[in-house]
């Protein structure tokens, strides 16, 4: 059973969620400062959607805000369809 966006209650725990990687990992040719703790991930790898759903889920996140780049914009729509079905394959409360 998976709850619909309506049963929340406030206070509402919310994330946002940035499905930008690799492309995002160098800004103008320079690697990004700081390293992933998961290393120099792909946000299109379903083992990575499941790692950061789970890591969601042990912080009590009730909401997840995606960032999305627009409706041409194919690879943000598979990402994020792959991030909700990840989410309900796995059972998670996550909204």
């Amino acid at each position: 059973d998976h709850s619909s966006s309506t049963e929340l209650e406030f206070p509402i725990r919310a994330t946002f969620y940035y499905p930008w990687y690799p492309e995002t990992f160098t800004i103008n040719g320079a690697w990004a400062h700081y390293k992933p703790l998961l290393g120099w991930y792909s946000s299109s790898d379903p083992k990575v959607a499941r790692t950061h759903i789970d890591a969601m889920d042990y912080a009590h996140i009730d909401l997840s805000i995606a960032s999305w780049w627009g409706p041409d914009s194919h690879l943000d729509r598979a990402r994020l369809n792959m991030l909700m079905d990840e989410t309900l394959a796995m059972g998670s409360a996550l909204k």
